[in-house]
């Protein structure tokens, strides 16, 4: 099995948020603000679901390792939504949320464009 080093996890992380800002761009290019940011959350949430990263035991273990965000699921779904009813860890779980929220992360800092800004002033947005 391949093991996954913290270049790469960080790397498929930038490169899932650039492919999901840029497909909900051109699926929606008259979208609103809040429909793009909807469209985005949407799009991120089924990525990451079906990222091989989270559907694998030992890729999520290590995108566990990896990620700043590894108490994510914790912090946001409740401890329940990490362990099963025999007390044993979900690490798919843990990795969906870590890999969520770092995606997140990145997918957020790209859809701001200082030339989004509709007061034109770029030193005022930074």
């Amino acid at each position: 099995m391949n093991e996954i080093t913290r270049s790469d996890y960080y790397r498929e992380v930038r490169s899932l948020a650039a492919t999901i800002l840029a497909d909900v761009r051109e699926e929606s290019p008259g979208a609103t603000e809040d429909e793009r940011h909807e469209a985005l959350q949407e799009r991120l949430w089924e990525t990451v679901d079906g990222h091989e990263w989270v559907v694998y035991t030992y890729k999520a273990q290590q995108v566990v390792a990896h990620s700043d965000n590894d108490g994510y699921s914790a912090e946001n779904f409740g401890a329940e939504s990490i362990v099963d009813e025999s007390g044993r860890i979900k690490w798919e779980a843990i990795a969906f949320g870590a890999l969520f929220a770092d995606v997140s992360d990145v997918l957020w800092a790209l859809d701001w464009k200082p030339e989004d800004d509709p007061s034109g002033d770029e030193e005022a947005t930074r």
